[in-house]
């Protein structure tokens, strides 16, 4: 079973390829082999230490899109492909940073899932 950090980090990674314009999606690696490896690598999570200065960063950085490692701005880009292209070739490794929009509060991180069911009883499904 993937600890809650490993689910984080693939999350993020399906959340920033998704939002990939589709003509800059096929250049993006689709191998997540790498983030088990990460994952188990990491004491703290990338975003843990974001969370830690993410007020301060917002100080310069506010509703940009920036790369983080360690709680350090690597850089500021245009777009997450931009981020992503940059880190590897500065060698980084895939899961030692975070590519993230830098905003207030929890938006950006956080993910609310919601099921809608319709319950109706029997006359009223059967038009009765």
């Amino acid at each position: 079973m993937a600890s809650p950090n490993m689910t984080k980090l693939t999350a993020m990674v399906h959340y920033i390829i998704a939002s990939v314009p589709a003509e800059q999606a096929s250049e993006l690696s689709h191998d997540y082999t790498w983030l088990e490896t990460a994952e188990t690598a990491m004491e703290k999570s990338q975003l843990d230490f974001y969370k830690e200065v993410q007020s301060e960063l917002l100080k310069n950085y506010a509703n940009q899109i920036i790369a983080v490692k360690d709680g350090v701005c690597l850089g500021s880009y245009k777009t997450r492909v931009d981020a992503l292209r940059d880190m590897e070739s500065r060698g980084f490794k895939n899961g030692t940073y975070l590519i993230i929009l830098c905003t207030p509060g929890e938006k950006e991180y956080t993910t609310f899932f919601a099921n809608s069911w319709l319950f109706a009883s029997r006359a009223v499904a059967h038009g009765c």
